[in-house]
């Protein structure tokens, strides 16, 4: 196990925030996220045009250097696209949005935008000078004078403020110059171990629902903005509180191997419970039935015919995102 992983371990398999936050800091440990990319907006129309196909507000993006968590949907209310907006120059004639995003559905996403711009003056674009990176066990007012010049914007993660600094940087440079460089899958892992699902292999274009995903415990959704492509089904489910299954971290009893993506996840007497989105190095997302992941204990079946013992528990941060939205148990 990593020392990433060594640092976090008691922290995480309690899934409390304010560990995270206690944290030692005397050395910061990020990542850079490969599996990321940045698209560029400009134009005086990027929020009238991203406020209409977004699951979030962009009225919330006042000023240069604010940044949100969000989705884009499809018309059935399926998710497509999480990404994480930042407005890097809030100049009204012409106001910079970089938005990080899942690098192999990058072009898709400019594609999809482009769909609804119609006349808009609106300017989209691949960047390649810059990087997304995670600083995962830092609080931003710990680090906010350390930061490198190389920093174009560093946020506290939108989905969960204790969970670390999100930071777009300069290629090739760390955020900060003591920090401790490790790799995409120790940050992956720590994500699963929490329990927080990112990009296309944890939310698979046009097939995840969003509140299933808990983008309503995330902070990508805002239920009073207006209309939006995919709302309806969205909103309608919120308010009737009727969700029967949701993304919820597991652990494999054992280091197994040939947990893949859509292996049944079953209780004790064969009913199936869920199926496996994400897996690595004993540590998972399912999407489960909630009333079926109470005791705490299912079987994996795996692709190749293994009966795995599988841990599985609703993390503590969803009750307090709940008590937050004053939202009621699902």
């Amino acid at each position: 196990m990593t020392m990433l992983l060594q640092a976090h371990s008691r922290a995480i398999a309690r899934l409390r925030p304010r560990n995270l936050g206690n944290l030692p800091s005397r050395s910061y440990r990020y990542a850079v996220l490969s599996a990321r990319a940045l698209i560029q907006a400009v134009g005086v129309d990027v929020p009238d045009l991203l406020q209409g196909i977004v699951t979030n507000d962009l009225r919330n993006l006042l000023n240069s250097g604010d940044s949100l968590y969000s989705l884009m949907l499809n018309i059935q209310g399926r998710v497509l696209y999480d990404i994480f907006i930042h407005l890097v120059s809030g100049n009204n004639a012409e106001p910079v949005y970089l938005m990080d995003c899942d690098a192999t559905l990058a072009p898709e996403i400019i594609k999809h935008i482009k769909k609804y711009k119609l006349r808009k003056k609106v300017d989209l674009s691949l960047v390649t000078h810059l990087q997304v990176a995670s600083i995962l066990d830092a609080k931003l007012s710990d680090i906010q004078s350390r930061l490198s010049s190389d920093v174009v914007n560093c946020i506290s993660d939108p989905r969960l403020s204790w969970f670390g600094c999100r930071c777009v940087v300069a290629a090739g440079h760390t955020p900060l110059s003591d920090c401790e460089s490790v790799s995409q899958n120790d940050y992956d892992l720590v994500r699963y171990r929490v329990g927080l699902a990112e990009g296309a292999v944890d939310l698979p274009p046009g097939q995840a629902l969003p509140l299933e995903s808990n983008a309503d415990y995330t902070n990508a959704i805002c239920f009073h903005k207006g209309c939006y492509l995919g709302q309806e089904l969205t909103a309608r489910t919120y308010h009737t509180g009727v969700i029967r299954k949701r993304l919820i971290p597991f652990r494999v009893a054992s280091d197994a191997t040939g947990i893949l993506p859509g292996d049944r996840l079953e209780a004790p007497d064969g009913k199936e419970a869920g199926r496996v989105r994400s897996y690595l190095d004993g540590f998972g997302l399912g999407l489960v039935r909630i009333a079926m992941s109470e005791s705490g204990e299912l079987l994996v079946r795996t692709s190749d015919k293994q009966l795995l013992p599988v841990a599985v528990r609703t993390p503590d941060w969803w009750k307090e995102s709940r008590i937050a939205m004053n939202t009621p148990d699902t």
